[in-house]
């Protein structure tokens, strides 16, 4: 089995697709008029999904591969990947005959998303005397896929003589597909640069 270097996602985003890439978007018939004809024999289309398993399955840019072929409405094996680094699109193509695939990508300037503003419950009212505050920090978007585990970024401490506005932000969640099982507020303790002194936690209600 071949293997191949696969780069990391965040390349540039607005750089033009390699040779021979097309987006499946751009390849889907119109409503009603059933599947695009296939680019490939089914021996052929078989043949791509297997290298293309074998070799990106485990990938972090990785996020879904399409039946293709006379299976699917467009006429060739879908890949879904999480960045339109070319780099990665390249090492795809590299692969296959690019007439057998289309490729699912991020829009255009996904990766430059900024982090979201959680939102957050104090977990445990302070003492007065706390130089520490738990929290529970949630995504403010109910949606699949927005566990916020391993997204937390510092918190942004703003005090004045009445509140203390504790900002906490998500990283963004790499583009794909993510089920729908729930989660729970995730526990967050964000360290006080001084006592609580009875002052008001703001800064947990998202916009």
């Amino acid at each position: 089995m071949p293997t191949v270097s696969v780069a990391a996602p965040g390349g540039p985003v607005d750089a033009e697709l390699p040779g021979g890439a097309v987006e499946c978007e751009g390849l889907a018939p119109p409503l009603g008029t059933g599947a695009a004809p296939p680019t490939g024999t089914r021996a052929e289309f078989d043949a791509a999904k297997e290298m293309l398993l074998g070799v990106f399955q485990d990938s972090d840019v990785w996020t879904g591969l399409g039946n293709g072929g006379t299976s699917s409405i467009f006429g060739r094996i879908s890949i879904g990947i999480n960045t339109r680094d070319p780099a990665v699109i390249q090492s795809l193509l590299d692969l296959v005959d690019p007439v057998l695939v289309c490729f699912e990508l991020p829009p255009m300037g996904y990766e430059d998303t900024p982090p979201t503003q959680a939102v957050w419950t104090v977990a445990t009212p302070p003492a007065a005397d706390a130089m520490s505050v738990r929290l529970l920090v949630d995504d403010p978007d109910g949606g699949c896929g927005h566990d916020p585990v391993g997204r937390t970024l510092p918190p942004e401490i703003t005090y004045t003589d009445t509140e203390v506005q504790i900002v906490v932000r998500l990283t963004l969640l790499p583009w794909g597909s993510y089920t729908c099982e729930g989660w729970d507020p995730i526990p967050y303790v964000v360290e006080l640069a001084g006592p609580v002194s009875g002052r008001i936690l703001t800064g947990g209600a998202n916009g």
